[in-house]
């Protein structure tokens, strides 16, 4: 997956979408955190039905 931007397409976007795009890449970060907190957690009890 190759999602990259070059430099002289991203100069091209105006602030609102720079922004909007800041904060999605903000709100996905956050969430991946979450996962990673989840997963390094200590398993529940009774949770193997999960897995």
């Amino acid at each position: 997956m190759n999602n990259q931007v070059s430099a002289t397409e991203s100069a091209v976007l105006c602030p609102e979408h720079l922004a909007a795009s800041r904060e999605t890449l903000h709100e996905q970060r956050l969430f991946r955190q979450a996962q990673l907190r989840q997963i390094a957690a200590p398993p529940q009890p009774g949770a193997d039905h999960m897995r």
